[in-house]
């Protein structure tokens, strides 16, 4: 019975901080909040719920916006006008037990050729 309370006291608490970890909102204010990726755009396609995933040379993450589909962006014009150019991406710098290595990053600004092309904020 002493066991059982323990891993009750224990297993409780650590399940409600890992909830709370994984299901807390990514909220991003300004640029400085962000982490930065450059590179070439390999790829970009409609995944998910209406997102838009993109890939850059020489990253091995997966950038996404999300729900990119539903706030204005259109994928054909941004394939046609983007893949194969250099961008940069700005993204949230957040951290969840879903995805302990950060391999997706959640992308609040793109920007090609100096130009702003999606600003999440």
């Amino acid at each position: 019975m002493r066991l059982a309370k323990i891993l009750l006291y224990i297993l409780i608490p650590g399940m409600l901080l890992f909830l709370f970890l994984a299901l807390r909102p990514i909220s991003v204010h300004s640029l400085a909040d962000c982490g930065e990726a450059e590179g070439e755009l390999l790829r970009l396609e409609e995944t998910g719920v209406r997102d838009l995933s993109l890939w850059i040379a020489g990253d091995e993450r997966h950038f996404y916006i999300n729900r990119g589909l539903e706030k204005g962006l259109d994928l054909d014009a941004l394939q046609a006008g983007l893949l194969g150019r250099p961008v940069t991406l700005h993204y949230a710098r957040h951290w969840t037990p879903l995805d302990p290595f950060s391999n997706h990053r959640h992308v609040v600004q793109l920007e090609a050729g100096g130009e702003l092309v999606f600003r999440a904020f």
